[in-house]
Order: C-alpha cells, then structure tokens, then sequence
C-alpha cells in the first residue's frame, strides 16, 4: 500500500504542501500512522490497510499556467522522498495549481512477484497526454486477472505500459474504458444530428420534386472523390475520438473509472473471499477536474482517506499555514460543495480539525476550468454503486447481494404438483403411453368417478428446467398405473 495526496486550487509552491506540513507526504514515507476515524478490526488490518514505510519510490505531476501546453510534467525517482535534495529544490521555486503526489510501498514479491520491483517505470504518477493517475492499494494475486485485463484494453492504450505493476495496467484499462465511453457518446449525438438534418431536407423538398440529371461522366468523378474522402474521413475521425476523449467531461471520466472498478470486480468473480480482495483508492485528472475514489472488494475497511476544504494555504519559514473553507467537519449527507482549494490525502496533512474522512464506496469530484485552472470551485461526494457476487455461509452456491453483469442469476426453482390417479389397463402399449394429454384427461375424469377409490398425493419438486419437469411427470403417472393395476389385478 501506498500514500498520495492531490491538491486543486490557486497556484502554490510544491514545498508548501510536499513539505512543510507536519504530517506531510514526505513525512508520510517514513511514518504512516495518523488515520483518525478508520475503524479497523486490529492494529495489523491497519498496517496492511495503510502500509507504514513506503520508501521503494516517489513521484511528483504538476500542471504549469505558464506554459501553454495542457500536459502534466512529472518527476520520479527510486530514492526514498525524505532524501531526494532534487524534490527540496523544486519544491522550492515550482508554484502549481494542480499537483499530484505520491510515494510507494512496493507489494511483497513472496504476495505477487508479478506486481513489480523499485524501477521508476513502476513509481506512480502514471500520465498520458492531459491525464494523470494514480493509485493505492492492490489487486490480490493480480496475476490471475491480468490476461483478462490486458484483453480489454485498445492497442493504443497497451502499448503505453511500460512497468509490470496493476496501477499502471489500471490506468490502461481507465483510458479504454473512456475512448468507449465517449465514442459512443459522439456516434449517437452525430446520429441525432443526421436525423435532424434529413427531417429538415424532407421538409424544404416537401413542396417540389427535385430533378437530378444522371450523367456517366459526373457518376465517374463523384465515385473517385468519395475513395479520396473515406481516407481523409478516417484520419479526421482519429484525431477526433482522441479530441473528444481530451475533452471529456467530468461525469463522463467519473463513469470512467466507476465502470474501471466494476469491471476489476467483474473478473474476480468466482474467486475465494482472500484471493479476490482489492483495494482501489484511484485518483485521476486532466489538468481541471480531480477525480478520486475509495473503494474495497473485501471484509476490512479501505484505506485511509481525507478531503480538506480550505480558503487559502501559505508556506512560511518552512511551516504550513491553512485557513479552513469550515471549520466543522462536513456533514456526511451533504453532497455538494464549494471551496477556494482542495486537498484529498491518505492522511491528514495538519491536525487541524477541517479533515473529513471520505466513506467507504465514495467517489469525490473536484470541479476546475480548463481556461482558469486556479479555482476549485464545486465539490462533489457521491456514493459508488459496485456490483459484486458475495458467498453465503450456509451454501457454497454464490448468491447475488446486487445484480452482476457477467453472471446469470441462479434459476428460479419450478414448483409443481403431481397426482397420483386411477388408469384403465386398455390405455397401456408396449412402448409406454400412447399419448399424454389423452391420458391425463381421462385420469381426471376416472378420478371423478372414483372419489373414493383413489388417493391423490402431492408432492412439490425444485426442477430447474421445463425437460426435467416432463421426465418427472411422465414418470410419476406411470407409477400411478402400476399401483392401480396391482388393486385390479391386471398386468
């Protein structure tokens, strides 16, 4: 497990929020222990949950107003944070708006040697063209997943993986997720532009026919410029799916990384409660909006953290100062909210009391504009909703706490009644019954006769399909003619 911070806000220097405070990210990587709220089963769940050393790499993104490039620039090292004397001298002169922190506690190789060693192609943040993400926690034996993975990604996005770790594979599968996302998105607006276009040509030609002159030589020149514009077609609708990806909006990259934790979730199905936990606290923007969640498939709480609303952050004489947006903490059904700056941590930054703890299964949205980066504007806290299969403790069948795309559910159980009536001997041949439902009505109607005579019995059997229920019933009326044909004495 790792630890990360984000801030969104007026432009600060690095120092100011790397740094200086007393529980700082660097602080972080020597000694991570200060999660208040957390309740976690035992002071080992804790440990596991927010890993106490993460000293195997660090990493810093930032987004400049100066340069007009709407790219991220990130630094990354293998060296332990508090040691790195190129982060103290950036930190000292580099101001940002945005800005993505993290530092790392590799996974044990003994866990998943798959998950990767100390390389800087494994330090998070991760970045491709505006986006840049990060990750803590972990997929559990991430091997078992990672073909299944990897088969849902576009080539595009494939090919960027550059380390062997599952944060890096989970940003891949975010950015495909997204281009599908928002492709499909355009297709269907340009389809309703099309229908909107044709309704008003049908509308002008209403009152007259249109003549159209067909000429051989002007049929030959349309049929060569439109092979030269499919080509030309084809280049543009490129540029602009990466465009339109480029300029998502942020419910589109919230769903994004929703439907990224859904699908995590998806392919663990069917795997032991241990083999199939994972922890995802994501965190991705484009330079504008901030988009982070947290999340765990298992029985302990996630790790840790924290969001801070703040009206304005100063560093001084290698101290921070904050002036909180509220000094109370936020109540937990309030959804909606606005602030000067942001900041969202795996532990509080200060002791002051303006942290709130995010809830499990939450997702935070901190609004920007593209044209303004400076501001924070609009908070937004909404509660994921993750399907997921849970094994029940007195079966091993799975049972569905909530409906689960990739796995039917189980089927309903088919109860019905079977009598037991009197038959005539003259209704047998030799390769059974001659026909069912002849057989069936005159059984009710000998049954009507004999009210006395026969005894009906019911029994209620589970079958689960319609050609079980007939074998079963044909069965069934057979033993009945036996039975009778013992009382009457005739073979």
């Amino acid at each position: 497990m790792c630890r990360w911070m984000a801030y969104k806000g007026n432009p600060v220097r690095l120092s100011t929020i790397l740094t200086y405070p007393e529980n700082s990210i660097v602080h972080q990587a020597k000694d991570a222990k200060y999660h208040p709220g957390c309740q976690y089963s035992s002071k080992l769940i804790a440990e596991k949950r927010n890993c106490r050393v993460n000293a195997d790499g660090f990493g810093v993104a930032w987004y400049s107003t100066d340069v007009k490039d709407e790219q991220s620039c990130v630094f990354r090292s293998t060296q332990p944070s508090w040691g790195d004397m190129n982060l103290m001298e950036l930190g000292r002169v580099i101001k940002s708006p945005t800005v993505f922190a993290h530092v790392r506690a590799m996974t044990s190789p003994g866990l998943d040697p798959i998950v990767g060693s100390v390389s800087i192609q494994n330090c998070h943040p991760f970045k491709w063209k505006t986006f840049t993400f990060m990750h803590n926690g972990g997929i559990q034996h991430f091997a078992r997943i990672k073909r299944k993975l990897q088969s849902k990604l576009c080539d595009e996005f494939y090919s960027i993986i550059a380390g062997s770790t599952d944060s890096e594979n989970i940003f891949a599968l975010f950015l495909s997720i997204l281009k599908r996302n928002v492709a499909t998105a355009a297709a269907a607006a340009a389809k309703e532009e099309k229908n909107k276009k044709e309704e008003e040509e049908e509308e002008a030609n209403a009152g007259g026919c249109s003549s159209k002159s067909s000429n051989d030589d002007d049929y030959s020149h349309q049929s060569s410029e439109k092979k030269s514009s499919k080509k030309k077609k084809k280049k543009k609708s490129k540029k602009k799916e990466e465009g339109n990806m480029l300029n998502a909006t942020p419910k589109q990259i919230a769903k994004a990384l929703q439907d990224t934790i859904q699908t995590i979730v998806d392919m663990m199905i069917g795997f032991s409660s241990r083999s199939s936990a994972c922890s995802l606290n994501l965190a991705v923007t484009n330079g504008s909006t901030i988009i982070a969640t947290r999340f765990r498939r298992g029985k302990s709480e996630p790790p840790s953290l924290y969001f801070a609303m703040l009206k304005e952050i100063k560093g001084e004489n290698g101290k921070t100062k904050i002036w909180a947006q509220n000094e109370d903490l936020v109540h937990p059904k309030v959804k909606e909210l606005h602030a000067e700056c942001v900041i969202v941590s795996s532990e509080p930054l200060t002791m002051d009391p303006c942290w709130n703890l995010v809830a499990e299964s939450t997702m935070i949205i901190i609004h920007g504009d593209k044209k303004n980066r400076s501001t924070a504007g609009k908070v937004e806290l909404i509660p994921m909703t993750i399907h997921y299969c849970k094994r029940s403790s007195s079966s091993s069948q799975q049972q569905h706490t909530t409906c689960c795309p990739l796995i039917s559910k189980p089927r309903s159980k088919v109860v019905c009644t079977v009598k037991k009536v009197a038959l005539s001997a003259s209704n047998l041949k030799q390769g059974g019954l001659d026909n069912q439902k002849e057989q069936e009505e005159e059984a009710k109607k000998e049954a009507k006769r004999k009210k006395g005579g026969g005894e009906e019995e019911t029994t209620t059997m589970a079958l689960s399909s319609l050609g079980e229920h007939d074998e079963h019933h044909s069965n069934n009326v057979a033993s009945g003619l036996d039975n009778v044909n013992k009382k009457n004495g005739t073979n």
